[in-house]
């Protein structure tokens, strides 16, 4: 009888230390989500003029609050994050002859796993600007787009990653200039996604 608990409580101890070791060095399980939490936009315009003619430009600067979400066994990299100007308004398709202006390089940062965190993000969108002569009206077209931002990510075996997820819809538009005003006004109408969006995955997370 003793032998048989002998060898019961072997089995026990046995099926117990695999179980550690593959928890320890196969189980690889992620989900990395990302959500926004809330986006700040600064606008800055100004002009000037010479020689007859006049100038304007306005600057638009987004700060999305990330909210980043690992669940999982491994931690995971992520090396880069890009705006990027999508050409669809519904859904996330990258428009690569769109240059974008960054407002700060990113910091590559690891997310543990079974942690959440926040990413600030300082952010630019390509600036406008026209010119016209004295006396004439700035030729300055209203525009509706879908920003994404494109992530770089690394997952525990290196392999590299690059989702596209929806950052925030922006709809400008341009007033003409008020009596003794020189400048058209601008004003920016600016909604993001309220739900979690999965970066990259793996398991049965």
């Amino acid at each position: 009888m003793r032998s048989l608990s002998t060898a019961v409580l072997s089995l026990v101890a046995m099926a117990l230390s695999s179980m550690t070791t593959y928890l320890t060095f196969f189980d690889a399980r992620y989900t990395l989500t990302q959500a926004v939490a809330s986006v700040q936009l600064q606008v800055q315009s100004g002009g000037g003029s010479s020689n007859g003619e006049k100038s304007a430009y306005y600057r638009y600067y987004p700060y999305p609050q990330i909210i980043l979400s690992n669940r999982g066994t491994r931690p995971l990299v992520l090396s880069n994050v890009e705006l990027v100007k999508s050409t669809n308004l519904e859904t996330c398709i990258a428009d690569e002859s769109v240059e974008i202006p960054q407002a700060r390089t990113f910091e590559a940062i690891i997310v543990e796993p079974g942690t959440v965190q926040q990413l600030p993000l300082e952010l630019a969108l390509p600036p406008v600007s026209a010119e016209a002569l004295e006396g004439e009206e700035f030729d300055l077209q209203d525009d509706t787009a879908l920003w994404c931002l494109k992530w770089t990510a690394f997952d525990p075996n290196g392999e590299r990653q690059e989702p596209l997820t929806p950052a925030f819809t922006t709809e400008i538009t341009f007033t003409p200039p008020e009596p003794g005003d020189r400048y058209p006004s601008t004003n920016v109408e600016l909604d993001f996604p309220k739900g979690p969006t999965k970066l990259i995955a793996r398991g049965w997370f």
